[in-house]
């Protein structure tokens, strides 16, 4: 079975085509990010309009790499929430037009889920588990039953931890994206040379709070609120120590998480997951704690069709089909009560 995965929730236009359960054969993946940076983020309009002209022609790229046909797909799959609307419909509405031309099963993909099953691409996930899906937008936490049955566990009550990435990158006066952006300012820098908030803050039971951090890093930029000015020569080590936290807090709640509900599994997605200082930190609590993580490979970390086509292929298995009118939305419901 060759299954199509189309990608469109935020500033990645991604196509891919995956033969079987696990067989990629082609992810194309355009990124909008120099059009998006000189205004420091993300502007839906203008990533609404990219789609349109980016989105097809990864598909007619996809097709060219693996050296397939229109005709050759047997299932499409598209990212329906959560995400920016416009971005969103620009998906669904060549999801459909495919579907409709082609004859060929549709299936809606939550792109939480396609995140979270990221890592099965390279092997089979291990259930139950515990899977973090960290970006721009989302800070979540689930337990994983099955490929197909998530609980939502914990969540962030402010910013997200990418969002935190670019917005202190922005007082730092590095470019966006935030993330690889300290990541490289940050490198060779001790990360114990500031005592920064851990976004874990005791009143929200377990949740996530990362507006304070950057806030915290204001203040020592600044030096208000009883801080003393960082001189700008030391502002490399309160970035290693900013994204130190980070890692410190996303990987404290993960093995706790799994200790609280006796699982051995770890799965990190999203792309703060390709963090390094996440990664080495993350690894080294798990196996403190007996504990094994896996992480996807660094591009599938981004958003990217090849994530959206593997869930699709795991939903369609589990007997999902969907109509043309299936709708898109801005939010996840994946892993929360009705």
């Amino acid at each position: 079975m060759l299954t199509l995965g189309l990608e469109s929730t935020c500033d990645e236009s991604s196509t891919a085509l995956l033969v079987g359960q696990r067989g990629l054969v082609a992810n194309v993946v355009k990124s909008q990010v120099q059009d998006h940076r000189r205004f420091g983020g993300v502007v839906p309009e203008i990533a609404s309009r990219l789609h349109l002209n980016l989105l097809r022609g990864t598909v007619e790229e996809a097709l060219e790499k693996s050296a397939k046909k229109l005709a050759d797909v047997d299932l499409i799959a598209f990212s329906h929430r959560p995400g920016l609307i416009g971005g969103l419909m620009v998906g669904a509405t060549l999801a459909k037009t495919l579907s409709y031309l082609l004859d060929r099963p549709l299936v809606a993909v939550d792109h939480m889920l396609g995140h979270l099953l990221a890592p099965d691409l390279d092997e089979p996930m291990a259930f139950p588990c515990i899977g973090g899906v960290f970006s721009g937008g989302h800070s979540n936490i689930y337990l994983g039953l099955s490929p197909t049955d998530w609980k939502l566990l914990v969540r962030t009550r402010d910013d997200a931890p990418g969002e935190s990435f670019d917005k202190t990158a922005k007082l730092m006066g590095l470019p966006y994206p935030g993330g690889p952006a300290i990541q490289s300012f940050a490198a060779d820098n001790d990360p114990k040379a500031f005592d920064l908030p851990l976004p874990l803050p005791r009143s929200l039971e377990g949740d996530f709070s990362f507006s304070g951090l950057k806030t915290s890093v204001l203040y020592h930029l600044k030096g208000t609120n009883g801080k003393t000015a960082v001189p700008e020569n030391r502002w490399p080590s309160l970035a290693a120590a900013f994204q130190d936290v980070i890692a410190q807090a996303i990987s404290r709640r993960m093995v706790e998480c799994a200790q609280e509900h006796q699982v051995h599994h770890l799965y990190l997605g999203g792309g703060v997951a390709a963090n390094a200082r996440l990664r080495q930190v993350l690894m080294d609590k798990a196996e403190h704690s007996g504990l094994a993580v896996r992480f996807p490979s660094l591009p599938l970390c981004m958003d990217n069709g090849a994530m959206i086509a593997r869930a699709g292929r795991v939903l369609f298995d589990h007997g999902q089909v969907d109509g043309l009118d299936v709708e898109v939305a801005s939010r996840s419901t994946l892993g929360m009560d009705p």
